[in-house]
Parts: C-alpha cells; sequence; structure tokens
C-alpha cells in the first residue's frame, strides 16, 4: 500500500513540474528562434578567478536546453551538464536550471547570425564578478 501511495505522488509531483516548465516556455513570442541551435563559449577568470570553463549549449525551439560544461581548476578538470528551460522578454534572456531550480537573466546582443553576447542582469547565486558576461558562438542551428 505505502508503496502505491510513494509511486502516486511521485507521478503526481512528476506531472506537476512537466506543467510547470510548460507554461514558462508556451508564452506566445518568448523565445528568440535567433538563439534556437547549439552553441559553444568558453570564459576564464570571469565568474571564479582561476577557474575556466567552456561549455556547449542546446537551446531547442520548445524553451528546452541542455548544456555541457568542461571546467578546469588549477588544472583539475571536471565535467557538468544541465538541463532546464529558457525563454526571451526583450532582450532578456531567462534560463532555469532543473537541478537548482533557479533562474539567472542576462541581457543579450546578437553581435551576427553567428555571435551572441550576454550580459548578468540577475543571477540566482553571487558572483565574484558583477561584470560577469560572455560569449556564445553558433555551432549548428
Amino acid at each position: 500500500m505505502k508503496s502505491s501511495i510513494l509511486m502516486v505522488l511521485c507521478t503526481l509531483a512528476l506531472m506537476a513540474s512537466c506543467k510547470s516548465k510548460k507554461q514558462f516556455v508556451t508564452n506566445e513570442n518568448n523565445n528568440s528562434t535567433q538563439l534556437v541551435g547549439t552553441w559553444k563559449g568558453e570564459e576564464k577568470d570571469e565568474q571564479i578567478k582561476g577557474v575556466t570553463k567552456s561549455w556547449e549549449m542546446t537551446r531547442k525551439k520548445d524553451g528546452t536546453f541542455k548544456v555541457e560544461y568542461t571546467i578546469n581548476e588549477d588544472g583539475h578538470v571536471t565535467k557538468h551538464s544541465e538541463t532546464g528551460v529558457w525563454k526571451t522578454e526583450g532582450n532578456l534572456f531567462y534560463d532555469t536550471n532543473d537541478y537548482s531550480g533557479g533562474t539567472d537573466v542576462y541581457s543579450y546582443q546578437l553581435i551576427d547570425n553567428d555571435t551572441v553576447r550576454f550580459k548578468a542582469h540577475n543571477m540566482s547565486m553571487p558572483l565574484e564578478n558583477a561584470n560577469y558576461e560572455f560569449y556564445d558562438i553558433r555551432i549548428t542551428k
């Protein structure tokens, strides 16, 4: 009996999380089709001094994303991946990752069809560099 109740509760929780994601991404015109595709980027000492981080980010038209990070801290390399949802409103880019549930907000500027500049606007976690910014370079559409 307990396992049946637990299974029902887990199913309801999963359905609720899927519904909230859908609500986040189904507002009309909230995703810039120019940002859909696979992108790469790299930054050094921007978020944390002594750390270089590179990534490959895939943003889908349905408002979901997956990002694969490679982090190098003083020669110690680790890999990390995240999934979540994204949207745009005006010149602001929002991404909410599934791991922490936190939403980061960046202003963004299309430099050309294959280059985007992001600048921290309102972050879910404090950064050492309040002027954090980075560029994404398109790999594929």
